[in-house]
């Protein structure tokens, strides 16, 4: 009998602007028994579903959307104590001082990383 895998049954936000990327984020987290919220492609519909305080146990936030950059999302997710990783192609430089702590993984995400990183 095959050990379950840490995010099954859990429910994982997921804000990806490239199509392809995130239908396959999706699929990752799906066949590991998780419910995903999304794909989102936009910062504004992010901030519209978490200020509706779905229940979610991490998310995975792009950082450069179709309507910009996703921070705000990523203070309210901080704001409430949610776990979330950032997956760009943006380098740490490039990223406010604020979420130094946050981890970033390049694209295409890993998911046994981000597993490990969320769910130890």
């Amino acid at each position: 009998m095959s050990t379950p895998s840490p995010i099954s049954g859990k429910t994982i936000l997921v804000t990806e602007d490239d199509f392809l990327l995130a239908l396959m984020i999706k699929d990752d987290l799906e066949e590991q028994g998780a419910t995903v919220i999304g794909p989102i492609a936009s910062c504004e519909e992010t901030l519209r579903l978490l200020r509706d305080d779905v229940l979610l146990d991490a998310a995975i936030l792009d950082i450069n959307v179709l309507d910009g950059l996703i921070y705000e999302a990523a203070d309210h997710l901080i704001d409430h104590g949610q776990p979330f990783v950032f997956c760009s192609s943006l380098n740490r430089s490039q990223i406010p001082d604020r979420f130094s702590a946050i981890p970033l993984f390049s694209k295409p995400i890993d998911m046994r990383r981000f597993f490990e990183s969320v769910f130890h």
